[in-house]
């Protein structure tokens, strides 16, 4: 047996698939804190914060994919299992066309900035590669869903775990003297080559032509005449979560300049990426069975998988909820160098956060797999002005007290567990049968 057909028969099972995606996922949690790490001693105050701006900015540019890849794996997926759908190989060549385009774009725009002098800065070409490199990441999920969609889940994450993890010993070495800029450049290889090979990958599974990925007219075509009508309502949903999440940030540091209420969203926000990465790595390794068994309308199957994705989110759910409660103050002293206090009602709130989370990604992951942006974006408005007036409401309900941080978390925790209402009523839509594929 080859160590192709040995990957093959382990993506069968769901606890290797699960393992390694989890694992795939602790890598990207230490990366993130790597960044972070290593730059603010490899550069100056003022140079750091124009990387912490880059951060941001590329942030911006990923989530301007705006769910095409969602829709290709849907309609590739679709395809795969023979549910009925249509697909042409010429639509990742033109998707993958679009997103080198918005990198391209991307870079210009920084660039630009760079010129005129909107971000001063002595390491252009250092703050530009990093940002090529960030922004690569767009690409990286495209490949990513098409090997998803072809059941390739596992030679991805082999692949892709091979990638962060020299990508980390190339950052921890400038630690160790190795120049920042050709640390930077040798990510910037290692990502491109990642790429090259995921894309070959592809090439063999499909049986693809050279001219599938030249033909990007045709594909674009396709895209014009079927992608229109989801990719306005996925545009529309990513705006809402993007901005649900983001919006308090904004409209705290509007209302007042009392950094706790600020800091206090802040911690809440960095616990749920964290259950957010492990959730995606659980739900993705039942992904494939999820979709299977929706388009062939397999509904005890879908209970089931559903039950266990919910079962596996509500353990590390329940584990940082008891780290919250025992270690909570000393967590966030610590990373906040003793700038705010939380009280036993702050780690309670956030601790009913952590468990309602495992839900509402469910909700999103499965949803986005099957195309439904519509019924998501309908069940994200309601938590997109919640969120965004959890704070306003909390500032006039508290008038002339000291208490409105608490008020506000309370508020926006409500506004959370409700929402987890209304993805339990979408998760029922799915397991009853009471859907429709769109595209």
């Amino acid at each position: 047996m080859t160590v192709l057909q040995r990957i093959r028969e382990l993506e069968q099972s769901i606890g290797v698939l699960g393992a390694v995606k989890l694992g795939n996922a602790c890598l990207i949690l230490i990366w993130g804190f790597g960044l972070t790490f290593v730059f603010a001693r490899a550069l100056d105050n003022i140079e750091f914060q124009n990387f912490v701006l880059l951060i941001a900015l590329s942030n911006f540019t990923i989530s301007a994919e705006f769910g095409f890849t969602n829709i290709i794996y849907n309609r590739l997926r679709r395809w795969r299992l023979h549910a009925g759908g249509q697909f042409s190989f010429t639509e990742i060549s033109a998707v993958l066309a679009a997103i080198i385009t918005l990198i391209v774009l991307a870079v210009c725009a920084l660039a630009l900035c760079f010129v005129v002098g909107i971000i001063v800065t002595q390491l252009p070409l250092l703050f530009l590669s990093f940002f090529i490199v960030s922004c690569l990441n767009i690409a990286v999920l495209l490949c990513k869903r098409v090997l998803a969609a072809l059941d390739r889940n596992l030679l991805f994450e082999f692949t892709d775990i091979c990638r962060r993890v020299v990508s980390l010993v190339v950052l921890f070495a400038v630690l160790l003297g190795l120049d920042l800029g050709f640390s930077v450049l040798i990510l910037l290889v290692v990502t491109l080559a990642s790429l090259g090979i995921w894309c070959v990958i592809i090439h063999r599974v499909l049986k693809l032509r050279m001219a599938h990925w030249t033909s990007i007219a045709k594909g674009i075509g396709i895209i014009r005449t079927r992608y229109l009508r989801d990719i306005r309502a996925s545009i529309l949903f990513t705006l809402a979560d993007v901005g649900a999440n983001n919006m308090p940030f904004l409209v705290i540091a509007f209302l007042t300049d009392d950094l706790r209420p600020l800091l206090l969203y802040d911690f809440a926000y960095k616990l749920m990426r964290v259950m957010g990465i492990v959730m995606r790595a659980i739900i993705e390794s039942y992904l494939p069975r999820i979709t299977a068994a929706l388009h062939s309308g397999s509904i005890l199957l879908v209970r089931r998988a559903f039950l266990h994705c919910l079962a596996g989110g509500v353990i590390p759910g329940l584990g940082v909820s008891l780290l919250l409660l025992c270690w909570g103050h000393q967590l966030a002293q610590f990373l906040y160098h003793g700038k705010m206090d939380v009280t036993v009602l702050d780690l309670t709130l956030l601790s009913l956060v952590m468990l309602a989370l495992p839900v509402n990604a469910l909700s999103i992951y499965v949803n986005c797999a099957i195309g439904r942006f519509g019924t998501l974006l309908k069940a994200s408005m309601p938590y997109l002005i919640g969120a965004t007036f959890s704070a306003p409401i909390a500032m006039v309900a508290t008038w002339g007290h000291d208490a409105w941080a608490e008020t506000f978390l309370s508020i926006f925790t409500i506004v959370y567990l409700l929402a987890m209402l209304l993805h339990l009523w979408l998760l029922k839509s799915l397991v009853t049968g009471e859907w429709e594929q769109t595209i």
